[in-house]
């Protein structure tokens, strides 16, 4: 910012009574900004521009204050004067770089930044700079100008790791991994940097080497809590789920916010079916959640046993405030729609890193394929690691624009969606692994929902609406749900109704036998609760000849699940499957006669893959979203009858099933019709049918009309 006495040049001789009075003003204005009173501080400012347009510094502060009163074309015009005048001062270059990229003018801004980087030389300047552009939430402008520093002062190692730290926050792993080594040559020692060194490794998926690490760094930090809690995490990802939990365990004893480990320690010992402690420990998540003001990660939390939709709710909102007190966001400019809006083609911004061989990827591709190219134009935003595979190399031909934006801050994501003009935002991510929140928490789209990839509430104010059915999200729960509800007629849960379906093996070549009835569950094993599991082995002792076909998690976690099968007096009717290409998996789940689903965490997509294959699902539904998507996508079938209404009705309806061989033939023959002519599998029609919400969604908002539960014809 201009100093004082750069202030009080004038553009002729002033008295020296003029001086003393120029002198209190600046000091006056100086004082105001200090005090953040920018309107106060352009009010003194303003007499003194008029009376001396000319003064270049006097348009450099006028152009900051108008920037923080949110004038950003007067900004720039002031600005853009005194850079004319004022040559040789790069903060000057870099506040003119800051407001040409907020009003989006990407090539002025770089032409700004890039003069402001050519004027300065000097490491502990430069350092500055990259202060500034870290404040301002640009790390692509920070890393242009530390690697300069870095150039003028290759021996500083904290450098090389702020680098590596900016890269590996942009989810670039690749530089990352490059200063995170260039880190630890200049400062070997640097037990920060061998902690940011696992964590890049983590994300280039190499475990085995990221684990190495964090066991040297437990040599030095045996109780620090990050890398406790960091190596649980990789544990799980190895499979090593005991492991996971005790490392947990050790990172709980340490770390302040007890709730959200004791979550963690929850879904770990689910996922290594490891349930000795699990009812204790779930109460005790239960009761801290309740009794403090704790955030906890709401994915882990969702498969607590005994939690509420309002205890999901209270989680998903406690982590929405945690991440927006952690950005500290700006006030969003306002998006201006008007009425004459309403009817024109929207463009569609879909936001995820599932945009491969995932879930995720599989549900949407079709939805794409056929949107409507005359009235829906998309754009995709991804961030994934996964490079070109055969799903995303078909999604990315449904989009006018897929952009990669690892290596950009969720604001420089945020602005480039602003930028491209998108009007209805869909996020796809939320909770889930690598979701980016951060981006909405900037309202960079006039609507912004979110569909498909977590199975709850978001908590946050910047989401508008949540795509769900009425059966998921029944209208007499909607106030379990920060969002408004935007209800599909039938499903909310995209298919694919063009995917194929390997050839059949034998039951042998899976390891099933010959005769008797195969219940199933591809469930991954953190979804298998003790409650779910007794009513599994009551089926398995009371229909004869039967088998329960399971996932493969690990081999602690089958080892466990055998465990309590014997225990149970089912030893030897436990079967495991290893994972396999999605293709393969729908060909041999045709083997199976029966999918059990979980709760309180049902199947989703593993529900509609058994249904797709040809295989009844039955299931119980609890009270929350997550508890009830496998009830919706059954009923939506046309087999509401597989829906029980307790667990006696559930292992009546499956019984009766197992033990009546033309019953069973009849239920196959009615799912295979249901794949034909259900909705459930009716992809057009549900493309146009969640078009069809995007435009009542922007219809209310070009009529400026709040929010509000709606369905495919208006407001409900």
């Amino acid at each position: 910012m201009p100093t004082a006495r750069k202030l009080s040049r004038s553009q002729g001789k002033p008295t020296a009574r003029e001086n003393d009075g120029r002198h209190a003003v600046i000091r006056r204005i100086q004082t105001l900004i200090d005090e953040s009173k920018w309107k106060q501080a352009w009010a003194e400012l303003k007499p003194f521009l008029e009376r001396e347009p000319e003064n270049a510094s006097m348009h450099w502060v006028a152009g900051l204050l108008q920037s923080e009163l949110g004038n950003r074309e007067k900004a720039r015009t002031h600005l853009r004067f005194a850079s004319e005048r004022i040559t040789d001062d790069a903060s000057l270059f870099q506040q003119l770089g800051e407001v040409e990229r907020k009003l989006g003018d990407e090539a002025a801004a770089d032409r700004a930044f890039q003069r402001s980087l050519g004027l300065e030389s000097r490491a502990p300047q430069l350092l500055g700079l990259a202060d500034q552009h870290r404040k301002w939430g640009d790390p692509a402008r920070e890393i242009e100008v530390l690697e300069k520093a870095h150039a003028t002062d290759p021996g500083d190692g904290t450098i090389a790791l702020r680098l590596a730290s900016l890269y590996q926050r942009s989810f670039d792993p690749t530089p990352a991994l490059e200063w995170t080594t260039a880190a630890i040559k200049l400062k070997p020692d640097n037990w920060e940097a061998y902690l940011l060194l696992a964590t890049v490794l983590q994300r280039l998926d190499r475990l085995k080497e990221a684990l190495e690490v964090y066991h040297s760094l437990l040599l030095v930090w045996p109780n620090d809590g990050r890398v406790n809690r960091n190596i649980g995490m990789l544990c799980l990802r190895l499979g090593m789920n005991p492991a996971a939990v005790r490392y947990f365990k050790r990172a709980a004893e340490v770390e302040t916010n007890r709730v959200e480990l004791e979550a963690d320690i929850v879904h770990q010992l689910l996922h290594a079916a490891d349930w000795s402690e699990l009812e204790q420990r779930a109460q005790v998540v239960l009761e801290q959640l309740r009794a403090t003001r704790d955030h906890v990660a709401p994915f882990a939390f969702l498969s607590v046993p005994g939690a509420t939709a309002l205890d999901l709710k209270t989680a998903a909102e406690r982590a929405a405030a945690h991440l927006l007190r952690d950005m500290n966001p700006p006030a969003p400019a306002p998006h201006v729609v008007a009425a004459s809006e309403a009817e024109r083609p929207l463009r569609i911004g879909y936001l995820s890193a599932d945009f491969h061989e995932h879930a995720t990827g599989y549900l949407m591709a079709r939805l794409f394929e056929l949107h409507d190219r005359e009235n829906f134009r998309l754009h995709a935003y991804t961030w994934d690691n996964h490079g070109n595979d055969p799903v995303r190399q078909r999604i990315a031909a449904c989009f006018e624009s897929l952009r990669d934006v690892r290596g950009l801050s969720d604001q420089q994501v945020a602005d480039r969606i602003r930028a491209d003009k998108i009007d209805v935002l869909v996020d796809l991510k939320a909770y889930t692994r690598d979701g980016r929140l951060g981006i909405l928490a900037y309202r960079p789209a006039p609507v912004q929902i979110h569909h498909v990839g977590y199975p709850g509430t978001i908590g946050a104010p910047f989401v508008d609406y949540l795509v769900s059915d009425r059966i998921v999200a029944p209208p007499d729960r909607a106030h379990y749900y920060t969002e408004k509800i935007a209800y599909l007629p039938d499903c909310y849960q995209p298919t694919d109704d063009t995917r194929p379906i390997g050839e059949r093996p034998t039951r042998a070549a899976c390891g099933l036998p010959e005769r008797g009835v195969v219940f199933a569950s591809f469930n991954q094993p953190y979804k298998i609760t003790p409650r779910s599991f007794d009513l599994w082995c009551r089926l398995l002792r009371e229909v004869e000849g039967s088998v329960l076909w399971l996932l493969h998690g690990s081999d602690v976690t089958s080892a466990h699940l055998k465990a309590e099968a014997e225990r149970r007096g089912v030893a030897n009717q436990l079967i495991f499957a290893r994972a396999c290409r999605q293709t393969e998996h729908l060909g041999r789940l045709q083997n199976a006669d029966i999918f059990l689903d979980t709760l309180p965490v049902n199947a989703h997509t593993t529900a509609s893959d058994a249904l797709w294959a040809g295989v009844p699902v039955v299931t119980l539904p609890g009270e929350p979203f997550v508890s009830r998507v496998a009830a919706s996508i059954v009923t939506n079938l046309g087999l509401p009858e597989l829906v029980a209404r307790d667990e006696e009705d559930y292992v009546r309806i499956a019984k009766e099933l197992a033990q009546n061989p033309s019953a069973l033939a009849a239920m196959k023959a009615r799912v295979s019709e249901g794949r034909r002519s259900s909705p459930l599998f009716d992809s057009a029609k549900y493309t146009k049918n969640l078009e069809a919400l995007y435009r009542v969604m922007w219809r209310r908002r070009a009529a400026g009309l709040a929010p509000v539960a709606i369905d495919v014809s208006g407001a409900v």
